[in-house]
């Protein structure tokens, strides 16, 4: 008997090849599959062909266009994704047996003690034998070198070997103490310019974007107004900070939702000006390049987008 031929058509092609395949196919590219996983191109398509010759069929039909799975790579994908999703379950149901589940949620520091932390109650009650464990990271490229199983983090979506999806684009403000309207009626755009206002510092532009946020410079040029401030303003690197300093009176500063919300709506903070500007930038839900979320990953996504989808922008007074 000749059990032990090496290629006996019942073999098993590598794990490594197989975990390379699924994330190729699912990508739809060989480049963002090496990306993703930490390989060279070329490395990736030496795994490729190599699952290929095992298996006697081409698994990828390639053109100038990109690649596309043949009936052979449709087949062994729903198979291989089946597989990989069984052992993912089998090793978190191991894993509870012997230890609580902890789930990590990469925030910056804005996200994280704004608008999360006065959330955690309903976390909580969504989770209740969960451990939740929360860490700020302001400009992280890859969660997955941070330990996180998600991470909600504001860019341009362009993050290394992460899953990104849009959450809430970027939507700014003006805000201030409410004792500094008179009669509650808003500022205009000019009159903005006269008064204190509070700057979130730059700490240099991330991958893809000229500038990471809205600066005051920026949002008038995006209003339509020239930028020429008359008085001296106040200058943070840490956007808690400068809430902060608004709430205390100190001057004018840009609100973003959803970090605002919560010091809107006790009353800290009102919107004092009616213009509103937007951009592509924005918060992004962002998941590790590879493998399944676990089902307590998959719930805290759930409510992540339904409580970000329920941030509709604050109304401009004349629409």
């Amino acid at each position: 008997m000749n059990e032990t031929n090496g290629e006996s058509s019942g073999r098993l092609p590598p794990l490594r090849g197989l975990v390379t395949f699924e994330m190729a196919a699912r990508l739809g590219s060989f480049t963002k599959a090496a990306d993703t996983l930490g390989l060279t191109q070329p490395a990736v398509s030496h795994q490729i062909r190599r699952l290929e010759q095992h298996l006697g069929r081409p698994l990828f039909r390639r053109d100038h266009r990109g690649i596309a799975l043949t009936e052979a790579g449709a087949a062994l994908f729903v198979a291989v994704q089946r597989g990989l999703t069984g052992i993912a379950e089998a090793v978190r149901e191991i894993r509870g047996t012997t230890a609580q589940r902890v789930v990590t949620i990469a925030a910056d520091v804005a996200l994280a003690g704004l608008w999360l932390v006065p959330r955690l109650a309903e976390i909580k009650a969504l989770l209740p034998t969960v451990e939740l464990r929360i860490i700020t990271s302001q400009w992280t490229q890859n969660i997955n070198e941070i330990g996180a199983d998600l991470g909600v983090l504001f860019g341009d979506g362009a993050w290394f070997g992460t899953r990104a999806q849009l959450l809430v684009a970027e939507y700014a403000f003006p805000v201030c103490a409410p004792s500094l309207l008179k009669n509650g009626k808003r500022f205009t755009l000019e009159e903005l310019q006269r008064l204190p206002l509070l700057h979130l510092e730059m700490p240099g532009p991330i991958k893809g974007t000229s500038e990471p946020w809205f600066k005051w410079e920026s949002w008038f040029a995006a209003a339509g107004l020239p930028y020429r401030p008359e008085q001296p303003g106040l200058s943070f690197n840490n956007y808690t900070l400068a809430i902060q300093a608004a709430i205390a009176g100190q001057g004018i500063a840009l609100g973003w939702r959803p970090l605002v919300e919560q010091v809107i709506s006790a009353g800290q903070l009102v919107q004092c000006a009616d213009k509103s500007c937007s951009s592509a930038r924005g918060y992004h839900l962002l998941l590790p390049g590879r493998g399944m979320p676990g089902p307590e990953v998959e719930r805290l996504i759930d409510w992540l987008k339904m409580a970000m989808a329920a941030s509709p922008p604050i109304p401009a007074r004349d629409g």
